[in-house]
């Protein structure tokens, strides 16, 4: 590809407008806290639920502790981060309109 063509490639600089940049990376910070946080929910800075398996409070099994029925649960679910993290990206995408000073028309193109 020539180099020619690159160029006529209207891409803004973020420098430019440094509260928007700011906007943005704050935004793709936390979409990528969020994701990392679905994967791996109990490194996550969310403090999990203990949820126990046994209905009384006396072990199942003579060899069985209370605690080896306990279960870590995260608070949110994962339908709940997926969400939130669908509304960051579509926020993250609203940024990038205004970045580059789309209309709605070229947005729905």
């Amino acid at each position: 590809m020539s180099k020619q063509f690159l160029e006529t490639i209207p891409i803004p600089k973020i420098e430019s407008n440094p509260a928007l940049a700011q906007k943005i990376i704050t935004l793709v910070d936390k979409i990528l806290k969020s994701k990392q946080d679905s994967i791996n929910p109990l490194e996550s800075n969310s403090t999990p639920t203990l949820e126990s398996n046994t209905d009384s409070n006396t072990p199942t099994k003579p060899t069985e502790s209370k605690t080896d029925s306990i279960i870590l649960k995260p608070l949110e679910s994962n339908t709940d981060s997926n969400t939130d993290i669908k509304t960051l990206e579509s926020n993250l995408n609203q940024l990038i309109y205004q970045l580059y000073n789309l209309t709605q028309d070229e947005i729905n193109l």
